[in-house]
């Protein structure tokens, strides 16, 4: 069928991505001008001007059609604005790290070695742990936890996706504590990095992180308060036995561990 014009359709949105689509128009038999456009942009187009008679060659495209050439370059241009605007979803999520800064071995029963000096240890490697080694120090060894309930926020532009959040709150205000998320976003003075993972939003995620960060906050008080002060840690050390520990499972077993005391 012959050819009439072909147009470049621009677009814009307000977020500053554009669109842009080369269109051949083409005039039938009859008379009738139509176009055929790329699938994707299907959903944005009047369907009174898709025209299901004529089978296209190519399998990712479809025909629009009008009687005259100005109302089809309207049919085309409104669909390319459309497609051009963002769908917006939003939903509740947990970002959340837990990080440990760790070096240790372990013997064949799984029991935790300082070294793989000690009868069957070998070194334990995992990443969870920082792969910490000689050439890869860690400043002291430290576990961090810190999660936040977020609301996902995407906006989609054809195939361009940007993704935003914001603190979640379950519909009330930042300044209570009755639910979940209030009180999972209760806790300050840490930030998730650059790299956080996600899981889909529950109240039993938010309570079950609420509980990890009041088990780190109870941790690192006890610990504190016992050691911050150089003449409590030396009562701590003093008082220190078998089977007493500031953390459980932190004071050796072995029998041949000797004091220079």
């Amino acid at each position: 069928m012959p050819k009439f014009k072909k147009i470049t359709y621009s677009v814009e949105n307000k977020a500053g991505a554009k669109v842009e689509l080369a269109v051949d128009i083409n005039i039938d038999a009859n008379g009738i001008f139509y176009a055929t456009l790329p699938l994707y942009i299907k959903d944005a187009v009047d369907p009174s001007h898709i025209h299901h008679g004529v089978s296209v060659k190519d399998k990712d495209k479809f025909r629009v059609q009008a009687s005259t050439f100005e109302a089809l370059d309207k049919v085309i241009l409104a669909s390319v604005h459309a497609y051009a605007q963002p769908k917006v979803t939003e939903t509740p999520v947990i970002l959340y790290i837990i990080e440990s800064h760790v070096a240790f071995a372990e013997d064949e029963n799984g029991h935790v070695c300082p070294n793989a000096g000690w009868p069957g240890a070998r070194w334990n490697q995992d990443e969870r742990f920082g792969n910490h080694h000689s050439s890869n120090l860690t400043q002291g060894y430290s576990l961090s936890v810190g999660a936040r309930a977020m609301l996902k926020i995407t906006h989609r532009y054809g195939s361009t996706e940007r993704v935003e959040y914001r603190l979640y709150y379950k519909g009330d205000s930042h300044l209570g504590r009755d639910n979940p998320a209030q009180l999972l976003n209760s806790w300050g003075g840490f930030s998730l990095g650059r790299s956080p993972k996600e899981i889909p939003y529950s109240d039993e995620a938010a309570l079950f992180f609420h509980s990890l960060m009041m088990g780190m906050a109870e941790m690192s008080r006890k610990i504190q308060d016992a050691t911050f002060d150089q003449e409590r840690l030396m009562q701590a050390i003093a008082q220190s036995r078998p089977g007493f520990a500031l953390l459980p499972g932190a004071m050796p077993e072995l029998e041949d561990v000797k004091s220079d005391g």
